[in-house]
């Protein structure tokens, strides 16, 4: 493609794969209305050492913290304001409040 400094034309889709799959993927980030006002959130952790990424909403900021300790992840997740969301660890659901940081804990393979 013909790039045109100082437009549009230098960004490039394969640069947000990666920012898409962290998100949905890994962070588990899914809308449950437009715009985000109701989130699921359903941490794939996996065994990663340790993770921090933020994910913008119209909203504002969604941000997830986590280390591995001796097999057990122990991270925090802090939600916009003003916004409906749930925290899903396997069959349990935890509601977030949004503006305050949840501390959680997530033994690995799950």
């Amino acid at each position: 493609w013909t790039e045109r400094p100082g437009t549009q034309s230098l960004m490039s889709h394969c640069a947000m794969s990666p920012l898409i799959l962290l998100h949905q993927g890994i962070l588990g980030l899914k809308p449950l209305t437009p715009g985000y006002g109701q989130m699921e959130i359903r941490p794939q952790l996996a065994d990663l050492p340790s993770l921090e990424t933020t994910a913008y909403t119209p909203h504002g900021a969604v941000h997830l913290k986590s280390r591995l300790d001796q097999g057990t992840h122990r991270a925090s997740i802090l939600v916009p304001a003003g916004v409906s969301a749930a925290l899903v660890l396997g069959k349990q659901k935890i509601a977030l409040r949004g503006g305050q940081p949840t501390d959680f804990e997530v033994p690995t393979g799950n």
